[in-house]
């Protein structure tokens, strides 16, 4: 009983660690495809996407097709997306380098601004991904969502935070373990909590859409308005 209990425990780590293995290859190789900077963001997309279905529980996931159709077909809004935040935190950088080296009551007034920025620029990194798989938005609403999300469940990004740090000194440590699992292994813990959150706020909505008429007055649920539209 317990032999055929520790043959299955680990049957299924192996078959875990082929699984994380295999979506790193397919991200670095589709990295590479797309020359490192325009490959990354399309290769992080379609990892997060079969993140996202991990996440709800989808067992049987084509991994290679999946990959491959959402790389294809998100390469140039995906990296619109990378860009712009490349773009800002250049500028974020060169600008919070600048002011710290004045003084001055005005320069360090603006160094707590950047500083500022810098924190929520953190959370729409910890959760523009995994928004942007999950939901049907418009371009712009993607940042203002993540943020939304940072603050409305703090305690799940505090989460994302502690699992980003582990991780990163995990692999500092077994630097091996990085091509083998490195980013695959982030990129679906941070996808699995920020699920949860979404999983809170689609709970929240189903009460608010329970509680509203969809012919009231000047009134439409929060759906039929687009606010939360989910991918399939």
């Amino acid at each position: 009983m317990i032999g055929n209990r520790l043959f299955t425990g680990i049957n299924n780590l192996c078959k875990w660690v082929c699984y994380f293995f295999y979506l790193n290859v397919m991200w670095m190789l589709c990295t590479l495809l797309g020359g490192v900077l325009l490959g990354i963001s399309p290769s992080t997309v379609a990892l997060y996407t079969i993140a996202r279905k991990t996440a709800m529980g989808e067992e049987d996931i084509p991994v290679f097709k999946t990959f491959w159709r959402i790389y294809k077909k998100e390469f140039l809004k995906a990296n619109l997306l990378g860009l712009t935040l490349i773009a800002f935190a250049a500028v974020w950088y060169m600008d919070f380098i600048f002011f710290r080296q004045l003084e001055g009551t005005f320069y360090r007034m603006m160094d707590y601004f950047l500083l500022l920025i810098g924190i929520l620029f953190v959370i729409v990194i910890s959760y523009i991904f995994p928004v942007y798989v999950h939901y049907e938005m418009k371009f712009l609403s993607y940042m203002k969502y993540s943020i939304a999300f940072g603050f409305l469940h703090p305690l799940h990004f505090i989460a994302m935070i502690i699992t980003t740090i582990s991780t990163y000194y995990f692999f500092a440590y077994f630097q091996g373990f990085i091509l083998i699992l490195g980013f695959s292994l982030s990129a679906h813990l941070n996808m699995w909590l920020a699920y949860q959150s979404f999983q809170k706020i689609a709970e929240k909505h189903l009460k608010y859409e329970q509680k509203t008429s969809y012919n009231s007055v000047n009134r439409k649920p929060l759906e039929m308005r687009g606010t939360f539209v989910t991918k399939s």
